[in-house]
Protein backbone atom coordinates (compact mmCIF):
# COMPACT_ATOMS: atom_id res chain seq x y z
CA UNK A 1 0.00 0.00 0.00
CA UNK A 2 2.76 2.48 0.88
CA UNK A 3 4.61 1.75 -2.37
CA UNK A 4 1.42 2.47 -4.30
CA UNK A 5 1.06 5.85 -2.59
CA UNK A 6 4.69 6.65 -3.33
CA UNK A 7 4.24 5.62 -6.95
CA UNK A 8 1.23 7.93 -7.30
CA UNK A 9 3.19 10.79 -5.74
CA UNK A 10 6.09 10.22 -8.10
CA UNK A 11 3.75 10.15 -11.11
CA UNK A 12 2.00 13.32 -9.91
CA UNK A 13 5.36 15.06 -9.52
CA UNK A 14 6.46 13.95 -12.98
CA UNK A 15 3.22 15.17 -14.55
CA UNK A 16 3.33 18.51 -12.71
CA UNK A 17 6.92 19.02 -13.83
CA UNK A 18 6.07 18.09 -17.42
CA UNK A 19 3.20 20.60 -17.40
CA UNK A 20 5.35 23.36 -15.88
CA UNK A 21 3.19 23.56 -12.76
CA UNK A 22 5.67 24.99 -10.26
CA UNK A 23 3.10 25.34 -7.47
CA UNK A 24 2.14 21.67 -7.61
CA UNK A 25 5.79 20.62 -7.87
CA UNK A 26 6.65 22.62 -4.75
CA UNK A 27 3.65 21.22 -2.85
CA UNK A 28 4.54 17.64 -3.77
CA UNK A 29 8.18 18.18 -2.80
CA UNK A 30 7.07 19.58 0.58
CA UNK A 31 5.10 16.36 1.08
CA UNK A 32 8.31 14.40 0.57
CA UNK A 33 7.92 13.20 -3.01
CA UNK A 34 11.31 12.14 -4.39
CA UNK A 35 12.34 14.24 -7.43
CA UNK A 36 14.90 11.57 -8.34
CA UNK A 37 12.41 8.70 -8.45
CA UNK A 38 12.13 7.20 -11.91
CA UNK A 39 8.72 7.15 -13.56
CA UNK A 40 9.19 3.68 -15.02
CA UNK A 41 11.95 1.14 -15.47
CA UNK A 42 11.46 1.39 -19.23
CA UNK A 43 12.16 5.10 -19.62
CA UNK A 44 14.29 5.86 -16.55
CA UNK A 45 12.90 9.42 -16.62
CA UNK A 46 12.47 11.54 -13.50
CA UNK A 47 10.62 14.77 -12.74
CA UNK A 48 13.92 16.57 -13.32
CA UNK A 49 14.01 15.19 -16.87
CA UNK A 50 10.44 16.31 -17.48
CA UNK A 51 11.19 19.84 -16.28
CA UNK A 52 14.40 20.06 -18.31
CA UNK A 53 12.52 19.04 -21.45
CA UNK A 54 10.35 22.16 -21.10
CA UNK A 55 13.43 24.18 -22.09
CA UNK A 56 12.06 27.44 -20.71
CA UNK A 57 12.21 29.58 -17.57
CA UNK A 58 9.39 27.64 -15.89
CA UNK A 59 11.28 24.38 -16.42
CA UNK A 60 14.41 25.97 -14.96
CA UNK A 61 12.49 27.08 -11.85
CA UNK A 62 11.11 23.55 -11.41
CA UNK A 63 14.58 22.03 -11.73
CA UNK A 64 15.83 24.47 -9.06
CA UNK A 65 12.95 23.52 -6.78
CA UNK A 66 13.78 19.84 -7.16
CA UNK A 67 17.44 20.25 -6.21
Amino acid sequence: MVANCADRGNRALFEAAAEGDLEDVEALLELGTDPNAILSEDTKLTALHAAAMLDNDRGYEIVKACL
